[in-house]
């Protein structure tokens, strides 16, 4: 199997310079479905976990396999509000993709969780669940460009950023995957790698870095 190999992230670094609130732990919550609860690896093998090894703040792992985002909506106050997080990492589209919602109405769901988290100071994250620059990617012309429109339009407020593509690398090799849409281990410590690139300014920035 061939994957194309791209580059994901092309964040101005000034962008990302941002000073986080002082004076306690700052937190990150990584909010997402199977793909950030780590179906497929053992326990402690998400990239949650993985991203644990690079910096130095409180991690809260709140994925949920199956999620739609609205049903993360419906948690939403309850596994991520609750911790007055200071970066939250937000990973939804796959299940509503493979159950057939419409993007308009993931975007509705996502923009609310996104503008609360906005009007909370929180720096976000957000991270497109399809393989972007794969021959083998799954999303059809039609839905990758609705998608591709929703979180661009997401992203293009302040203080929230778009993560392009967290599966260079991984998608299609069976050595990084336990079936045919999630990760294994390997995978998820490649997926990681991915994020902290994303959010490494930010963190290092606030000398938040291990």
């Amino acid at each position: 199997m061939i994957v194309i190999l791209m580059a994901f992230v092309f964040f101005n670094k000034s962008q990302l310079e941002i000073e986080l609130p002082k004076g306690r732990e700052s937190v990150l919550v990584c909010f997402g479905d199977s793909l950030t609860a780590g179906i497929g690896a053992p326990k402690g093998k998400s990239y949650p976990d993985y991203l644990r090894n690079y910096l130095d703040v409180e991690i809260v792992n709140a994925g949920v396999p199956g999620d739609t985002a609205s049903q993360a909506r419906e948690r939403f106050e309850n596994d991520v509000l609750s911790f007055d997080p200071d970066v939250v990492i937000i990973e939804f589209g796959a299940n509503d993709y493979f159950l057939g919602v419409s993007s308009q109405n993931t975007k509705i769901d996502l923009e609310y969780m996104v503008d609360k988290l906005l009007d909370n100071g929180t720096i976000i994250f957000i991270a497109k669940f399809f393989p972007e620059k794969s021959i083998l990617s799954f999303i059809k012309g039609k839905d990758k460009k609705s998608y591709d429109k929703m979180y661009r339009e997401l992203s293009s407020k302040e203080n929230v950023f778009l993560v392009e593509d967290i599966w260079e690398e991984v998608w299609g090799r069976p050595k990084y995957m336990s079936d045919t849409v999630h990760p294994n281990e390997y995978g998820y410590e490649i997926m990681a790698k991915k994020y902290f690139e994303a959010v490494k300014t930010l963190f290092e920035y606030n000398n938040l870095l291990k």
